[in-house]
């Protein structure tokens, strides 16, 4: 376990669930304790009435419709999930440490969508030497059978149906890589939440970036997107054919960018520390929010919905759309609910 996640007592697999002593949740955020993930909102006593210049009104999301829940124990800090509808499993990956450490300890797990672990290490790179481990992954994502994590400051690439290693698409100029979106013209999208321990509790910083690789089971070009504080540290991300949605995890807005990377629109949810997003057939968006333990479920009328609450540490949430069931990996816990709406 990572010498951060250790001071601020983050569990292993198989601990029990932390004490609500571990965060200090407020209106508008909450403590994480200080370091690369000492998170901006209650640390730096921002109020729910603060936002970024130019930001819109936030909105009061209606009252939640709570679905059926079902808890997966047994993983090591969970930080992403998602559904393969090709071989019909679900991908977990697991910080195994600190999320900024280049440790070697992190790996991808596969799991049942009844609920059972099938292969806790179906994927770590050990099979490439250590210059392929992983070390902290984050987002996934799927092209064909390549399984994409985005990882630090590397994008890694395995096999999708073996978990074997194929090799790695570096990011020049990478700080703290977090989600990935597969487009839908082949390539993939990937933001750069730009955290650092150094710069302790800031909503936003100039190295904010969202990215776009060509051809990354190949040659694999990587452009940037868009770069700048405007961003708020942006994390969870969904590539539409037309647009870029994403969520910033330091300023809990929702932002959609032209494939340009300029801002069409951009909107306070209710819920700060934005994490996960994932798209609904229905045309909708959730999100999920660590200030408030929630989920919000959008849409193109801006209007929230509280979809689920009570769920400490939601990180990057997966959609399971054969079941309808969002798939929410609650890192603290190390455990992953499935959830239907």
């Amino acid at each position: 376990m990572g010498r951060l996640f250790a001071r601020i007592g983050l569990p292993s697999a198989g601990d029990a669930a932390p004490s609500s002593s571990l965060m200090n949740i407020s209106s508008f955020g909450y403590c994480f304790a200080s370091g690369v993930l000492a998170l901006f909102l209650g640390c730096a006593g921002a109020s729910s009435s603060a936002s970024s210049p130019g930001a819109g009104e936030a909105r009061t999301a209606v009252p939640a419709t709570h679905g059926v829940r079902r808890a997966v124990p047994g993983f090591s800090s969970p930080e992403s999930a998602l559904y393969d509808p090709v071989a019909d499993v679900y991908f977990v990956s697991n910080l195994a440490g600190s999320p900024a450490a280049k440790d070697g300890e992190g790996f991808v797990s596969r799991v049942s969508p009844d609920g059972k672990l099938l292969a806790l290490r179906f994927a770590d790179g050990h099979d490439a030497g250590r210059a392929g481990h992983l070390d902290a992954p984050k987002g996934l994502a799927l092209i064909g059978r390549v399984l994409f994590a985005a990882d630090i400051d590397v994008v890694r690439r395995f096999d999708a149906d073996t978990g074997a290693s194929k090799g790695s698409i570096a990011i020049p100029g990478a700080v703290f890589l977090n989600d990935l979106s597969a487009g839908p013209d082949g390539a993939l999208f990937v933001t750069d939440s730009a955290l650092r321990e150094s710069e302790g509790n800031t909503p936003s910083s100039k190295d904010d970036a969202v990215l776009r690789i060509d051809e990354p089971a190949g040659a694999a070009r990587v452009h940037k997107v868009a770069q700048g504080d405007f961003l708020g540290h942006p994390n969870g991300i969904v590539a539409l054919a037309d647009r870029l949605e994403v969520v910033s995890f330091g300023t809990g807005e929702w932002l959609t960018l032209g494939l340009d990377g300029v801002v069409r629109a951009r909107l306070k949810l209710p819920g700060g520390a934005l994490d996960g997003l994932i798209a609904i057939e229905d045309g909708t968006f959730v999100a999920s929010s660590w200030a408030t333990s929630s989920l919000y479920q959008f849409g193109v009328d801006r209007a929230p919905r509280l979809a689920a609450a009570d769920l400490p540490s939601p990180a990057d949430i997966g959609y399971d759309g054969k079941r309808h069931v969002v798939l929410v990996p609650r890192l603290l816990s190390n455990e992953l609910v499935l959830l239907s709406l």
